[in-house]
């Protein structure tokens, strides 16, 4: 007898598991098989890179309102959402899906295994094929829903800071709101706020680096759209948005330096969502992108505290000129002690963040030392 292929062994398994249909009635609605799954999988990510990439146009998109702004990103925010949740469920329905394929490979391995001359080894083999498969899309799974819970954690942190530059309302006769905490205290509960988006953005880098690792090993890329040429474009976009960047953070104003931080953020998660495979082939260029993009973040950082703190303070020799006054409220001159301490507090915060700042500028500077010798990295595997 001669033995069947395995692809043809495989198309038998999905026939036999799919079930005779009674005459005269509707076929039920089935599941997915694995390769459907694999292409709706291809589509979900082609359609998420879509999203990501008008996210990242639109951080320097000039909108006639707040209102046309606020509805665009959200529209952008909910088709991200559904994305996700397109590309999660999937991974689901393969996950059982090649489950299934596995059971009846080793059901079929067994029938055929008491005759002789038959093809057992062939359903041995796609069900040894199917097992590893599987274990390597549980894998999958388990790194994306890490990476997508991640990034909304860092999310939530983004919602909690913005929430805190906004100042309370003012009191009915007009006076600041008194201030029933210390500016130490304030600043420390900011600073834990911006350390846990720290730690759950690098949270989602690592599971989307190891996703990237997973997938590039089993040659799967996670958009089939994305070529060799169109990486090799963005890379060189990066790395000018990042030379760019670390020539405003020693020289241009704060607010300038701000803007291409913000750009460069925004194109750097475009970057990594499109191109965790290509980057997987090629760490060490991936690596030196990345390491500088890291120290600019962190000279953003610094510098944004102490700008902030600077603010603050002279928010406070204000509120204490307002308290001296002859003509100052009671409710101003009850405050004075407070604004004395803010001002000492701000006064040290500043001068903290501009001590970070120098040591963020130093590690920049050897970081764009070594992206002077890089080249728009090759990503064919030879």
């Amino acid at each position: 007898m001669r033995r069947r292929s395995l692809p043809l062994l495989v198309a038998t398994i999905l026939i036999l598991g799919s079930g005779a249909l009674v005459e005269g009635q509707q076929p039920p609605a089935q599941p997915l098989n694995a390769q459907a799954l694999r292409a709706r999988e291809a589509e979900c990510e082609a359609r998420l890179q879509v999203v990501y990439r008008q996210r990242s146009e639109g951080v320097g998109k000039v909108y006639p309102s707040a209102e046309a702004k606020a509805a665009e990103w959200q529209q952008l925010e909910t088709a991200l959402q559904a994305e996700r949740t397109c590309l999660t469920e999937t991974d689901e329905a393969l996950v059982k899906a090649l489950t299934a394929q596995e059971a009846e490979c080793q059901k079929l391995a067994g029938r055929r295994s008491s005759g002789s001359n038959d093809d057992s080894g062939d359903a041995a083999r796609c069900a040894a094929e199917v097992r590893r498969e599987r274990a390597a899309r549980q894998q999958v799974k388990g790194f994306r829903a890490r990476q997508y819970t991640c990034e909304a954690q860092v999310a939530k942190f983004d919602e909690a800071l913005r929430a805190r530059v906004t100042p309370p309302p003012a009191a009915l006769d007009g006076t600041a709101p008194p201030q029933d905490r210390t500016y130490r205290d304030q600043t420390a509960e900011r600073r834990s706020l911006e350390q846990g988006r720290e730690r759950s953005l690098v949270c989602a880098q690592q599971a989307a680096a190891q996703l990237g690792h997973l997938k590039g090993s089993q040659g799967a890329s996670p958009v089939a759209a994305a070529s060799e040429e169109a990486f090799q474009q963005d890379t060189a976009a990066v790395l000018e948005l990042i030379r760019r960047a670390g020539e405003t953070a020693s020289s241009g104003p704060y607010e300038t330096f701000a803007k291409s931080i913000e750009t460069l953020r925004a194109r750097l998660a475009t970057y990594r969502h499109t191109h965790q495979v290509l980057m997987a082939r090629n760490p060490d260029a991936a690596r030196r992108l990345v390491v500088a993009a890291d120290a600019l973040f962190s000279v953003g950082q610094a510098w944004e505290l102490e700008v902030r703190a600077g603010r603050d303070a002279a928010g406070f020799r204000a509120d204490i000129e307002a308290a001296k006054r002859r003509d100052a409220t009671v409710t101003a001159r009850a405050s004075l002690p407070n604004s004395q301490r803010g001002l000492e507090g701000a006064n040290n915060a500043q001068a903290a963040a501009a001590r970070a700042r120098t040591d963020a500028l130093s590690r920049l500077n050897s970081s764009l030392a070594g992206l002077q010798t890089l080249d728009v990295p090759p990503t064919s595997t030879r």
